[in-house]
This record gives C-alpha cells, sequence and structure tokens, in this order.
C-alpha cells in the first residue's frame, strides 16, 4: 500500500485551477473535481499520518521523539509532508526503531 500512499501525496500538490471568464467551464469542471477529490485525499492522508504520529509520541521512548518531532514537522506543509511520504526514509527508521523497541 505504500505505492498508492504516495500516488495521493504527490497528486494533492497541484491544487489551484484557473478561472476566467472564457467559456471553458464545461472543460475546467472535471479538473475541478479531481482538485477536490486530491485536497480531500491529500487531507485525509495528512491527518491520519499526523494521528499515527501522535500516538508514537504518547509512547514516550527517549529513542522516537526527536524523530516524532522532525516528522510532524515536516508534515506540516504540502512539501515537507510530500518529501515524508515519497522520501520514506523518516517512516523506514520510525518502522525499524518501533521494531526495535517491542522486540526487548
Amino acid at each position: 500500500s505504500g505505492g498508492s500512499v504516495a500516488s495521493v501525496a504527490s497528486g494533492g500538490s497541484g491544487g489551484s485551477v484557473a478561472s476566467g471568464g472564457s467559456g471553458n467551464s464545461r472543460r475546467t469542471n472535471p479538473s475541478d473535481n479531481s482538485s477536490d477529490s486530491d485536497a480531500k485525499s491529500y487531507a485525509d492522508l495528512k491527518h491520519r499520518v499526523q494521528n499515527y504520529l501522535f500516538t508514537i509520541k504518547e509512547l514516550k521512548y527517549p529513542e522516537l521523539f526527536d524523530l516524532t518531532n522532525h516528522m510532524l514537522t515536516l508534515s506540516k506543509n504540502v512539501d515537507g509532508f510530500k518529501y515524508l511520504i515519497d522520501g520514506y526514509e523518516e517512516i523506514n527508521e520510525l518502522l525499524y526503531k518501533l521494531n526495535f523497541y517491542y522486540d526487548l
């Protein structure tokens, strides 16, 4: 499911649709719907990722504190969130540390 997460995140970054009175409203409607759908998908994904990070932060495991704060900071804006999802380096590190913590 990682591939679908990356495609949703990258699809949500193109948010603006040109507006104007040129009579092309028929042509821009599907684009508007797609943009709304992408924005909702992005907002939903961002909310779910941030909730997950806050849940991990509540564990109060010292090794995860800096990493979860860093990831939460990245997730606050579109470019940082895209980097977080597309790069997945931080996510891999987080999962590795969680796995190690629970193996103890």
